[in-house]
């Protein structure tokens, strides 16, 4: 297999596993290909002694498995860089939550024996896309865990006027709104008063932030939904931010938010579950007195 390899800069302990790592699944037989930005953050030694194929500075041409090493955050960037040819993704944790990785770099040796034999799963996870109505592109469009709607050098709230499938649905007036995936229901969503949504199923979540009325509540609503969205801010400009890459927005401009044509196919391992995750990184069920 042609393997991508995404990772984010570590420290020395770590680094000494990514190198096995990498030697493991060159011993394998595989590919590896590394993404250019990661292999910048490597030291000059061991970036030029690893057994890998290429480095890949550009957008990935092809690949039958990419591998993030890092924790959520670097999972959903590796997302973005594959999005387009719709490879299985494995999360490596390295990190300290991990909720999207597949196994921790303790136990890798067994997970790539695993992944060797065929022994995992992949679920397929909504993207979203956001594009400006009037037509300007953004900057990296694709989302897999949420589009949040934010303010920009106010302490005043903001009005966010919601459109679904070109009906009005109400004017939030609060510090933002997020737009959630499944995937993305365990993140900001939920720290917001969000409801967790199983991974792969069809919906999506508006949860307003700070809300400064009692009837603004989380709305679940099937991913086939579009949604029209306009922000109104006393600032010149407000936040839109797509997976935690922040772009700003003049304010009065539609944004249209969708499901994107492209989708997250996401590596289990055989067994796993979403209860045991909540369970294991949610700590649900657990006596904590």
């Amino acid at each position: 297999m042609k393997i991508f390899l995404n990772g984010k800069r570590c420290k020395a302990d770590t680094l000494a596993r990514v190198v096995r790592l990498v030697e493991i699944l060159a011993e394998s037989g595989h590919e590896v290909v590394l993404d250019g930005s990661y292999f910048g953050k490597l030291p000059i030694d061991v970036a030029t002694s690893l057994p890998i194929a290429n480095v890949e500075y550009k957008p990935v041409a092809h690949a039958d498995l990419a591998i993030s090493i890092g924790g959520d955050g670097t999972f959903l960037r590796t997302s973005k860089k594959v999005a387009h040819l719709g490879v299985p993704i494995a999360g490596i944790n390295s990190g300290r939550l991990g909720f999207l990785a597949a196994a921790d770099l303790s136990d890798m040796e067994a997970f790539i024996a695993e992944i060797n034999e065929g022994r995992y799963v992949v679920e397929t996870h909504t993207m979203l896309e956001a594009r400006r109505e009037d037509g300007v592109g953004i900057d990296m469009p694709l989302a897999l865990n949420e589009v949040a709607f934010l303010r920009h050098d106010t302490s005043s709230v903001i009005s966010v006027d919601v459109e679904v499938d070109g009906t009005p649905l109400t004017t939030y007036k609060a510090d933002g709104l997020i737009i959630s995936t499944p995937t993305g229901s365990t993140a900001y969503n939920l720290s917001c008063g969000g409801p967790i949504i199983a991974p792969t199923a069809a919906n999506l979540v508006l949860t307003p932030v700070s809300p400064h009325s009692l009837n603004m509540r989380p709305l679940v609503l099937p991913d086939s939904a579009v949604l029209r969205v306009i922000v109104n801010t006393r600032a010149e400009k407000f936040q839109l931010s797509l997976d935690g890459n922040t772009v700003f927005m003049p304010n009065n401009g539609a944004v249209i938010i969708s499901k994107s044509a492209c989708v997250a196919r996401v590596v289990q391992r055989l067994g796993h579950s979403f209860a045991q995750s909540l369970h294991d990184k949610l700590l649900w069920g657990k006596d904590m007195r």
